[in-house]
This record gives structure tokens, sequence and C-alpha cells, in this order.
């Protein structure tokens, strides 16, 4: 496996690896890597998902793939870790963000996982269901939930 990754994300992305959770890379500014130029000129019969191309097509990039990631951190030295949530990864985040209203409440929230974000909100980690789920959660502004087609920046 290659060691040229940036030493402080590789670890963590091999952790979520490790979960089960396909992980991928995101420029500095949490959007997705441009597409290469022939991914960016391909029609819609362009397998977006089996694309061999390291960081095309934002979370379809994701892996669980080792030596994936580490080229893709190696390709892409300053980006953001992030972790592709839905049933491929088997994994669900509720995203609260006060700066949009939202609030914790620990009354509808199950005991799990936090990871708190840098602007004062909170992704809370949990068991995908197997499902579909709403993006949003009704009547609670500032709470999204990320499932399929989402994705998180992870930490660190």
């Amino acid at each position: 496996m290659s060691t040229e990754a940036p030493v402080s994300l590789l670890p963590a992305a091999l952790g979520y690896i490790a979960r089960g959770w396909q992980v991928f890379v995101l420029g500095r500014t949490k959007r997705p890597v441009a597409n290469c130029e022939p991914c960016a000129q391909a029609g819609p019969d362009h397998d977006r998902e089996a694309c061999p191309c390291l960081t095309c097509h934002g979370f379809y990039a994701a892996t669980l793939d080792p030596d994936r990631i580490a080229a893709m951190l190696t390709a892409v030295p300053d980006g953001l870790l992030a972790i592709r949530t839905g049933a491929v990864s088997g994994l669900t985040i509720v995203d609260i963000d006060p700066r949009n209203g939202g609030q914790l409440d620990r009354s509808l929230m199950n005991p799990t996982a936090t990871v708190a974000t840098p602007g004062g909100g909170w992704h809370l980690y949990y068991q995908h269901p197997g499902r579909p789920l709403p993006g949003k959660l009704p009547g609670r502004p500032g709470i999204d939930i990320k499932t399929d087609g989402g994705l998180v920046v992870a930490a660190p």
C-alpha cells in the first residue's frame, strides 16, 4: 500500500474502510474534485459507479480499497476526507446545523457516535435501516438526513 498520502488522513480513511464505510476525497471547499476531461464530456451511458478514474464523479468514486484511497489522498493532497452515506456504506447520518435552526433534541435521538462539526453542529452516526429515508425531518429546520446519495466530510 502506498504511504505517500497525507499522514493525518490515511489512518482515518483506513479506519472508516474497516467499518465498511466507503470513503473518497473532496476538494478543500467540500465540493467534489472536478471530473477529468473524458468524464466531463461523457454521455449519459457513462457508468459513474464503474468509472476507473480516481477522483471523478463525487461520491461515486468512494471506495473500500486501501490502495485506491491512498492514491486519492496523494492525488489531492489538500483535499478533505469524505464518507459516502446510505445503504452502500450501511450508514445514515443526522446532520444538525444550528446556523440553519438545527438543535439537538435528545428525546428524539438514540445514543450513538457523534462528531462535532466546525459550524457548531453535530453529525450523529446511525446504521442505515435498509430502506429509503427522507432527506429532512419534517418540522425540524436545520436537520438533514445524510443517506442514499449523500456524503459527509469526515474527521479529522
